[in-house]
């Protein structure tokens, strides 16, 4: 739930209108229900690009722009002649971040962005458990809804241009919605992203220093080469990969030769009966 306050929405509004903005932002405060207590919202990553009044798109900030709003469309004024314009619309079939799916593809054809710097909208929490909940529910959609986007990108020719902001912004929610399940559905979830997700999402085409946290980066190595049970039992070993180095062309070649050493062993195992050797350690 939500709490406007009419005027300040005016405010927001008159900021629209005088900047003539196809998307205009509005900060917000959490109140949590059970405590009964507002607390300042989590600043979006790069949200600063929008400080000072500043009009911003994906035009100065292609590298960051995805990141720098939150995914949710209640704390945004949308133009009704940008939404007709760029016949922008929610996609029916997805069960969850379906507001994520509307705000990457606006944000992404976007040319003026602007924030009103001031507290408009109080959005009432009740509980994590809630959130967690609708995870383990629909926690596969996840990565659907971002090869989703990825296609709407695509076709709209702003993949490549905004190729390192989606890919970091896909990845850091896959890796956050990972830290939310289950044993069970963590698993699937990863194991979903080493069979085929994650490679069509681009997420190897970067290199290691392009992610913006060091432990996502990890997340995308291990993804691709690992299972998720190679990947817990080299964890309950104490084995961390080294990926500062690690580079988009390596990470491709390391990931062929385990997948085709997969292929081999299977292969080996049904003509010879022999143990395979173990998977070596890229650090």
């Amino acid at each position: 739930d939500d709490f406007y306050d009419p005027e300040l929405l005016e405010q927001l509004y008159e900021r629209a209108k005088r900047d003539k903005l196809d998307i205009t932002l509005a900060k917000f405060d959490i109140y949590n229900s059970r405590l009964a207590k507002f607390t300042p919202a989590v600043p979006e990553t790069h949200g600063d690009i929008f400080d000072r009044d500043v009009v911003a798109s994906k035009n100065e900030y292609p590298d960051y722009i995805l990141e720098s709003v939150t995914g949710y469309v209640w704390n945004k004024l949308f133009s009704t002649e940008f939404i007709r314009e760029k016949e922008l619309a929610f996609a029916p079939e997805l069960y969850v971040f379906e507001d994520v799916y509307f705000v990457c593809t606006a944000v992404s054809l976007a040319e003026r962005v602007g924030r009103v710097d001031m507290v408009m909208i109080h959005h009432r929490v009740y509980s994590d458990q809630q959130r967690v909940r609708m995870f383990k529910k629909y926690y596969t959609q996840v990565p659907a809804v971002y090869l989703r986007i990825k296609d709407f990108l695509m076709h709209h020719g702003m993949f490549i241009p905004l190729m390192r902001s989606f890919i970091n912004l896909s990845a850091t929610r896959c890796y956050k919605v990972y830290n939310l399940l289950s044993s069970d559905a963590k698993s699937n979830l990863w194991d979903l992203l080493h069979s085929g997700y994650a490679d069509s999402l681009g997420w190897f085409k970067q290199e290691a220093a392009d992610f913006e946290s060091e432990d996502v980066a990890e997340f995308v190595a291990s993804v691709g080469l690992y299972t998720h049970k190679q990947y817990t039992k080299r964890v309950n070993r104490g084995i961390r990969l080294k990926v500062r180095t690690l580079t988009a062309q390596n990470l491709k070649r390391r990931i062929k030769g385990v997948r085709d050493k997969e292929k081999w062993d299977a292969f080996w195992s049904r003509g010879k009966k022999k143990k395979a050797p173990e998977t070596e350690n890229i650090e």
